[in-house]
């Protein structure tokens, strides 16, 4: 389960999901005298990880996870979610300790603008205010997560992101190094008339070859690929006269790529048989083998090392703050 997979269920189930008594399907409360007690998962610092907090975070994940799984596998699965989910809320605890003790701010206006974007997804004022209510959600704990919100991602901005650089010469060794990951194959332009057999029966193929074959021949009378094709081709690309766009070389199956990279330009093949049916293809252009320039590269390369470059950057971070903060899970 990636990072940004956890934030976005995180995020999701703060805003929908049902509150502890659902939530309970997968958690552990402490009753004492009647009373449901809220039990201590994690001490970080001066914060505290409840099972309501986890379990808020959980309930979602428990729903698609009970969709595909069961049994032994679905109590492994979850227990895998639960050590990921409890170790980001660790660090999120971890990484909000450090803001607050920096000199980093957040304005009202930086908090209301991400209240106005919630806003937007629903129909109306009236329908946010009762989906909040429905909840059980204040906007007053709703500002309160944004501003924390806004407040980590200042400070990975300025601890993790603000101190990364990426020279020329990581850029140059990047692509000397993945050369072959910046070749463009050859490719063709084509399209493309299939005549599908009724049933799979001997019989039934005959007919769909001698179809194609009447087809073929009115292709060499010079009657329209084009015309052709959106009267009686059964592939999906009909609708746009057969046009299939560029493809590259090994991209379809062997005998129909041996067949598009043999023809040139505004020439038609002969039926073609695949397990689909019989194909008749048109070529009308042509592509060589290009090598995209270091210049053009650039961009995608940069992105591709600041990735890199932040994870790594931002795990060393990470483990830092934990060594500096008391952590202690019940």
């Amino acid at each position: 389960m990636n990072r940004e997979l956890v934030v976005k269920l995180a995020f999701i189930s703060f805003l929908f999901c049902l509150t502890c008594g659902v939530c309970a399907v997968y958690g552990e409360a402490i009753e004492e005298k009647g009373e449901v007690v809220d039990k201590i998962v994690v001490v970080v610092g001066t914060d505290l990880i409840t099972q309501s907090d986890l379990e808020r975070v959980l309930f979602p994940i428990y729903g698609e996870y009970r969709q595909r799984y069961e049994g032994e596998e679905l109590a492994r699965k979850m227990d895998q979610a639960r050590r990921e989910i409890l170790n980001q809320m660790i660090e999120e605890k971890v990484i909000i300790n450090a803001a607050n003790d920096s000199d980093i701010e957040v304005s009202d206006q930086e908090v209301g603008e991400k209240i106005e974007e919630i806003k937007q997804r629903f129909n109306s004022e009236e329908e946010f205010i009762e989906t909040m209510d429905r909840q059980n959600l204040s906007i007053r704990s709703l500002k309160k997560d944004f501003r924390e919100e806004i407040l980590k991602s200042k400070l990975i901005d300025a601890e993790v992101k603000g101190k990364m650089n990426i020279s020329f010469k990581e850029v140059d060794d990047y692509y000397q190094d993945h050369l072959n990951d910046f070749i463009e194959p050859e490719k063709v332009k084509a399209k493309s008339i299939l005549i599908k057999p009724a049933e799979d029966t001997p019989e039934d193929w005959e007919e769909a070859l001698a179809k194609a074959n009447e087809i073929f021949s009115e292709l060499e009378g010079g009657t329209s690929f084009e015309d052709l094709a959106k009267q009686y081709s059964d592939d999906v690309s009909a609708s746009q006269l057969g046009d299939m766009g560029f493809i590259d070389r090994g991209y379809m199956a062997k005998e129909i790529d041996e067949v598009l990279f043999s023809l040139t330009p505004q020439e038609f093949s002969q039926p073609v048989k695949t397990k689909l049916g019989y194909y008749i293809f048109k070529v009308e252009a042509k592509e060589p083998q290009a090598v995209t320039g270091l210049k053009e590269a650039e961009i995608k390369i940069k992105s591709i090392l600041f990735v890199q470059k932040f994870n790594e950057r931002f795990k060393k971070w990470i483990e830092e703050l934990k060594r500096d903060t008391y952590i202690s899970i019940k």
